[in-house]
């Protein structure tokens, strides 16, 4: 028998069309460890367990899609600023006459090749994933 305590804690996650649950939580008293319940239900067949996942809906793909995104641009920035620190390390380099002028510029126009190679690297992923993504 179970019984309710009026304190206990709960709360789940469910789609934007709630009609699945993604996961469901309950604590029974403040302080105390909470139970997660994971909406899959697993089944075993020998050596393999199986978890039926429910289908992406439209919805939801293109939510997932908005997160990749997020993801890239936050891809792009961390390139961006791998450059200018690299850049940095360079002007720091010239100033303390460790290089020339030439090689100064000519570093400099090295890490641009490779930061527009490591966005075009990451756009392309991002493409290949939003198509994937949609793919019904």
């Amino acid at each position: 028998m179970t019984t309710w305590k009026a304190d206990m804690e709960r709360s789940a996650n469910f789609s934007r069309c709630r009609r699945y649950r993604y996961a469901l939580w309950r604590r029974w008293a403040p302080g105390d460890d909470y139970v997660l319940l994971v909406g899959l239900n697993p089944s075993t067949a020998g050596t393999v367990i199986r978890l039926p996942l429910p289908p992406l809906t439209e919805e939801t793909r293109k939510d997932l899609v908005k997160v990749v995104r997020a993801e890239v641009e936050h891809a792009r920035v961390a390139i961006r600023n791998i450059r200018r620190d690299a850049n940095g390390d360079l002007k720091d380099l010239l100033k303390e006459k460790e290089i020339s002028e030439d090689e100064a510029r000519y570093g400099e126009e090295q890490i641009q090749q490779l930061t527009d190679k490591s966005v075009a690297e990451a756009d392309a992923m991002l493409k290949t994933k939003e198509e994937e993504l949609m793919t019904v």
